[in-house]
């Protein structure tokens, strides 16, 4: 039996059932239990988040008819609205959190009061 970095248990060649089960039930719980803090597993950092972003220009509001301003936005290729959390940003500074409506699994609306502004939705 072969113990690798982490703690977990390969088996080698001609270890039989006596040792087998037990190392994979080790193996089965020490997976139930990792937490990616790097003793227990590899450590994750913030590089191995996929991120992407759509940028909402101010050039591209249309009028509501209500004194409010509405965008479409299309969601980055490979990314659904399902599996990620949207921040919006006014141009790289401050998160803001405009109305946001739901039009498909890769659509959304923006609303807005000021259409001179730009924000920055990021996916995470």
């Amino acid at each position: 039996m072969i113990v690798l970095s982490y703690g977990y248990k390969q088996p080698e060649n001609g270890d039989k059932g006596s040792v087998w089960f037990p190392a994979l039930n080790d193996n089965i719980t020490r997976l139930n239990s990792h937490n990616h803090d790097g003793s227990n597993s590899a450590q994750l950092s913030s590089t191995s988040i996929l991120k992407g972003s759509v940028s909402i220009l101010a050039i591209n509001w249309t009028s509501n008819g209500t004194g409010s301003f509405k965008q479409d936005v299309t969601v980055p290729s490979g990314y659904n609205m399902d599996d990620y959390n949207i921040e919006f940003r006014l141009s790289g500074s401050h998160i803001i959190y405009p109305t946001v409506e739901r039009l498909t699994a890769t659509t959304f609306r923006v609303y807005t009061l000021d259409n001179t502004l730009a924000y920055e939705a990021v996916f995470r």
